[in-house]
């Protein structure tokens, strides 16, 4: 068995593992996504008065971004018999397991499919991501894939909405790595020992820099873009923060905010405050990072919603596109 099938058996294990569904996990990490996955839903219904959702998930995993579908329908006019899902995954250990856990959903179909050589041609009003899909893919290999999808959007002639879901390049999880764009990254959380797991190459982005990519990629495809907005998640929580391997002097974040989720716990709060060296950073970046501990005294990571916009862990990226009128 590969390295690679190794690692996508491994975390094919994390995603079914009850371990997994940590306090942040569900209350924040969740709970974030939900929201911003319902804003999105919510503007296809309610701004473009659709009826039926077509979607499709890149790097779908087991299914996640299908669960998250179906629980923020809520009040929406539509019910999970509208949403029409494709997910699609380069891992054929997380197929399989997608498969016989959506087996009794009529509405989801999987395939195994590397997005770097191809992008499902149909009508689509829904680009979906969790799980940073982008983030496995070179800059140059992105720019392809959104690309590619931007032209499907033109030639079918649909408004639709992008769902990126990026590792953030300053993340003060990885201080040591702020120099890189692109990097071995160990999903060392994932398996009981670091020896375990093999790096994986990983890019990590900044939000100007992904800026600049979406309007290129409309350029070269004909769309154009109605709007863009980005957003942070996990900020100063993800699961590095308890691993130190990227960052040696970073408090273990993600521990310490589920401790306050354990009834008849004593939790150290000066642990949450912020004390660590940080290596030079563009500008904005800089000023949030030092400002953060005068921000409630280090309190800011307890508002799931809250954060600045400059992608400090998971960006996630939203791309209204529309097809333009030109040849």
């Amino acid at each position: 068995m590969s390295s690679e099938t190794d690692t996508y058996k491994t975390a094919v294990n994390h995603y079914l593992s009850p371990k997994r569904q940590d306090p942040v996990k569900v209350q924040w990490e969740n709970a974030f996504s939900s929201n911003l996955t319902q804003q999105v839903v919510t503007k296809l219904v309610q701004d473009l008065g659709l009826k039926e959702i077509s979607v499709v998930d890149f790097g779908c995993g087991i299914g996640e971004g299908l669960t998250l579908l179906h629980q923020i329908l809520g009040d929406l006019a539509i019910t999970k018999d509208h949403i029409f899902y494709t997910g699609v995954d380069i891992s054929p250990q997380m197929i399989a397991t997608a498969e016989e856990k959506w087996a009794d959903e009529p509405n989801a179909k999987f395939c195994l499919q590397d997005i770097r050589e191809a992008v499902p041609n149909h009508p689509t009003q829904l680009y979906y991501s969790c799980g940073v899909p982008y983030s496995h893919l070179t800059p140059e290999e992105m720019l392809g894939v959104l690309i590619n999808v931007f032209k499907v959007i033109k030639a079918n002639q649909t408004e639709s909405l992008i769902l990126i879901d990026v590792l953030g390049r300053y993340s003060i999880e990885w201080i040591t790595k702020w120099q890189e764009s692109r990097w071995a990254y160990c999903m060392s959380f994932l398996a009981e020992s670091a020896e375990s797991q093999t790096p994986m190459m990983m890019t990590c982005y900044y939000a100007p820099e992904l800026q600049e990519m979406f309007e290129q990629a409309a350029a070269l495809s004909g769309c154009e873009i109605a709007s863009l907005e980005f957003h942070d998640r996990s900020l100063m929580v993800g699961r590095h923060s308890t691993t130190n391997e990227y960052n040696p002097h970073i408090p273990p974040y993600r521990y310490v905010v589920n401790d306050l989720y354990e009834p008849g716990r004593k939790t150290d709060l000066t642990k949450l405050l912020l004390n660590c060296p940080l290596p030079a950073a563009p500008g904005p970046v800089e000023a949030f990072l030092r400002n953060f501990p005068r921000n409630g005294m280090g309190w800011l990571p307890l508002r799931p919603n809250g954060g600045g916009n400059w992608m400090d862990l998971n960006g996630l990226i939203s791309i209204a596109i529309g097809p333009t009128n030109t040849a």
